[in-house]
C-alpha cells in the first residue's frame, strides 16, 4: 500500500493496525475525520507531515501489515457480529472496569480540609463519564434498532426475507444521527488524551487508574472507527427508497441530534479543575456554537 499526503487517514488506519497507534500518538482523528486526508489531518492536529510520511511509509513496507482480518472484505453480519460481540462487550467491561477502580481507589482521595492522598482531577472523572454514558447509550440503540435492521435489509436484499417497512426513521437518518453523537463522543475523549496529568505524585492507584482510561479511551476510538469507516458506509446502500418513510413522517431531524454537542463539557467548576488544552478548547468552542 502507497501512502502519500493525499491519502485518506481512514485508510491508513484500517490497512495497518499499528498505524493507528502511531496516529493516536499524533493526535490524529482517524475515527471521526477519517476522510481527512493525512496532510489535512496532520494540520488540524499540528503534527509534521514531512516527518510523519516516512514513518507510516516504512510501517506499510514491512512484511505483514499489522493487522491479522481486514474487516473491509468482511460480510455486513459479520461485521455488526463483531462489533457487537468484539467491541462493545469489551468497551462495557472497560466502563465496568474503570467504576470499580474509582470506587475502590475512593478512600486515597480523602476529605475535609486536608489535600487528599490521590486528587483527581474532576474534568477528567467528567469526561470519562460523559464519554461512557454517551457510548453506553449509542451501543444500546444500535443493538436494539439499527443494527437489526440493517441485518434485516440485508436478508431482503439477499432474497432471503421481506423488505422491512419503513420506520419513523430511515437507516441514512439513523446513521447521520450515530456520526454525529460520535462527534460528541470525541470531545470528552480528547479531554482523556490530551490532558497531561490525570493525578498528582506516584500514587500507585493513579498509575493504574491512568492506564484503565487509556484503554477505554482506545477501545472506543476504534469501535467508532470499525462503525463508522466501514459498517455504515455498507449498510447506507442497502436501504431501497421503499423502505424509507413517507414525507408525512414525524421523523426527528438529524440536525435536532446536533444540539446534543452542546452539552458537554459541563459549565465551569468553582474548584480548581485540570486545565484542558488549547486543542480541546477549541473543541468545547465548537460544541457550545452548535447550540
Amino acid at each position: 500500500m502507497n501512502i502519500g499526503l493525499t491519502t485518506p487517514v481512514k485508510t491508513i488506519a484500517l490497512g495497518n493496525a499499528k498505524a493507528m497507534d502511531l496516529l493516536d500518538e499524533w493526535r490524529i482523528d482517524y475515527f471521526c475525520r477519517g476522510d481527512d486526508t493525512l496532510e489535512q489531518a496532520c494540520v488540524a492536529a499540528g503534527a509534521n507531515c514531512k516527518e510523519i510520511l516516512p514513518i507510516l511509509t516504512a510501517l506499510f513496507g514491512q512484511t505483514g501489515e499489522g493487522e491479522a482480518r481486514d474487516w473491509r472484505r468482511a460480510g455486513v453480519n459479520e461485521l455488526i457480529d463483531h462489533v457487537v460481540s468484539g467491541y462493545h462487550v469489551r468497551t462495557r467491561s472497560k466502563i465496568a472496569e474503570v467504576e470499580d477502580l474509582l470506587r475502590a481507589l475512593e478512600p486515597a482521595w480523602g476529605d475535609g480540609p486536608a489535600e487528599p492522598e490521590l486528587p483527581l482531577a474532576a474534568g477528567l472523572l467528567d469526561a470519562f463519564r460523559e464519554a461512557a454514558r454517551r457510548i453506553t447509550a449509542q451501543m444500546d440503540h444500535e443493538e436494539g434498532a439499527v443494527f437489526p435492521r440493517i441485518g434485516a435489509m440485508k436478508r431482503f436484499r439477499e432474497g432471503r426475507g421481506p423488505l422491512p417497512p419503513p420506520c419513523d426513521e430511515s437507516l441514512t437518518d439513523c446513521i447521520a444521527s450515530i456520526r454525529i453523537e460520535h462527534e460528541a463522543i470525541a470531545v470528552p475523549l480528547r479531554v482523556l488524551r490530551d490532558s497531561p496529568s490525570t493525578l498528582r505524585g506516584d500514587h500507585e492507584g493513579g498509575v493504574v487508574l491512568e492506564a484503565a482510561f487509556r484503554r477505554f479511551r482506545i477501545g472506543v476510538q476504534r469501535q467508532i472507527h470499525l462503525e463508522g469507516n466501514v459498517l455504515f458506509p455498507r449498510a447506507l446502500s442497502l436501504e431501497p427508497e421503499s423502505a424509507l418513510p413517507p414525507p408525512s413522517s414525524s421523523r426527528w431531524p438529524t440536525t435536532v441530534r446536533a444540539e446534543s454537542r452542546s452539552s458537554w463539557p459541563p459549565a465551569p467548576r468553582s474548584e480548581p479543575t485540570i486545565a484542558i488544552p488549547a486543542r480541546t478548547q477549541r473543541d468545547a468552542t465548537w460544541s457550545r456554537t452548535a447550540r
